[in-house]
């Protein structure tokens, strides 16, 4: 591991460490701190390194005058994680664990990425999550100041804990949207990117140009390309049926063959071909595994009689 992803874990591993030990904690904040230390074992060993370095701390301080301990104690509710941290550093150094950089203001970007067909899960130090579709890649920067995502490419699920002192922002080339307490999915293609909001609220703006911020609600589906963008309603079932590739399933409602073979190629490297215009406008309305391309060209033979061939890695599909 790079000493840039140690420095990003041990950071991620005292903030948790820091929301733990404050009042508010919940069975959801726990839930999710499971989850991040189930992502690694290197998570795991930061955060009980943490957990150490601070039940020393407090040893340490019941070795003070009583009147002096009472006080360290009330104040410690109060403390900022910096301070934390660093009170933390300090015992850690004595037991040979690296404590410079927690002292480090500056963060560092970590990227995760999926292949074709995959789906991968991030469980955020903040409490937030990000579910990433097939061949997504993101960037990922959650400080104590800034919580910033850069989608490269793909498409990515977005549960955000909301926080007004630290925007949670995420970058689509020269777009960006911002939470304002919500759950919401972007889908990033070469020529559009595409945001639908499932609940509360966003914000949509560009970096470039005189274009005015779009506010979208739970049902809005934002499309952008180029400098233009339409924003159209969705229902909640519409909404729900495409997000059907968190169960590994892809959700078809009367689109047309061409449309639902593109969307399978998205998760296969075994790819569809629809040969003709005629079989490409076929309606289709259906629910099928998202990486069973086989059963896509049963269905395309069986119920709507058309001729299937395959072609090395191309299933070619016609009349």
């Amino acid at each position: 591991m790079s000493e840039a992803s140690a420095h990003t874990i041990r950071l991620a591993a005292a903030e948790w460490h820091d929301r733990r030990e404050r009042d508010g904690w919940t069975k959801d904040d726990q839930s999710a701190l499971d989850a991040w230390l189930a992502q690694s074992p290197a998570h795991k060993i930061a955060f009980l390194r943490v957990d150490a370095a601070w039940k020393r701390a407090d040893r340490l301080t019941a070795l003070k005058p009583s009147g002096r301990s009472r006080r360290f104690a009330n104040l410690a509710q109060f403390w900022p994680i910096t301070i934390r941290m660093a009170a933390a550093a300090i015992v850690v150094t004595a037991v040979g664990f690296a404590a410079a950089p927690y002292f480090k203001e500056k963060s560092t970007v970590q990227s995760y990425s999926t292949t074709i067909g995959g789906r991968e899960t991030l469980a955020l130090a903040d409490g937030s999550q990000i579910e990433l579709n097939t061949d997504t890649a993101v960037r990922v920067d959650i400080s104590r100041a800034r919580r910033t995502i850069w989608l490269d490419k793909g498409e990515a699920f977005f549960k955000v804990r909301h926080d007004a002192q630290r925007p949670f922002e995420v970058m689509v080339g020269d777009r960006r949207i911002t939470d304002i307490g919500t759950k919401f999915v972007i889908r990033r293609d070469e020529a559009r990117m595409k945001v639908a909001v499932l609940e509360g609220e966003v914000q949509l703006d560009a970096l470039k140009g005189n274009n005015a911020p779009k506010l979208l609600k739970q049902g809005d589906v934002a499309v952008a390309t180029g400098n233009t963008v339409s924003v159209s309603r969705k229902t909640q079932r519409t909404l729900t049926n495409e997000l059907g590739w968190q169960r590994g399933v892809l959700v078809f409602d009367n689109v047309t063959l061409a449309e639902a073979a593109a969307e399978f190629n998205r998760y296969n490297r075994e790819k569809i071909v629809i040969a003709d215009p005629a079989a490409a406008q076929i309606t289709i309305g259906a629910t099928l595994p998202a990486n069973d391309v086989p059963a896509f060209a049963r269905v395309a033979q069986k119920i709507f009689g058309l001729r299937v061939e395959r072609q090395g890695d191309t299933i070619v599909i016609s009349h």
